[in-house]
C-alpha cells in the first residue's frame, strides 16, 4: 500500500485545515497512527475514511512518503489544477502512474 492511493484525502485535509500539502500529509499519517485511541489529535478532511482499517498499513505508507512527496512536487501545478476542476480520477492517474 502506498500513500499515493490517498492523494485526494491528503489534499482534502490540507484544504480543510488551511495548511500546505506536506503538512496535510503529516496530518493524514497522524490520523492513521492515532486511529482508535481516544484523546489523540484527529484532523478533519478525510472523515469518511476508516483510519482504523488502514492502521495496519501505517509503516508501508510512511515508507512511501518520500516518493509521494517527490511525485507531488513534480506535478504540483497540474495536481492543483485538476483538483480545482474536480478531476479526482485524473489526479490519481498521475500519482499512481509507475
Amino acid at each position: 500500500m502506498k500513500l499515493h492511493e490517498y492523494t485526494q484525502e491528503i489534499f482534502n485535509i490540507s484544504a480543510v485545515n488551511d495548511v500546505s500539502w506536506d503538512v496535510g500529509k503529516d496530518m493524514f499519517l497522524a490520523n492513521i497512527r492515532n486511529a482508535g485511541q481516544e484523546g489523540l489529535p484527529y484532523y478533519h478532511g478525510a472523515d469518511g475514511l476508516d483510519f482504523v482499517a488502514i492502521k495496519p498499513h501505517y509503516d508501508e505508507l510512511v515508507e512511501s512518503s518520500v516518493e509521494f512527496g517527490m511525485r507531488v512536487q513534480e506535478n504540483y501545478e497540474i495536481l492543483t489544477a485538476l483538483r480545482r476542476e474536480g478531476m479526482e480520477r485524473e489526479m490519481m492517474e498521475i500519482m499512481l502512474d509507475e
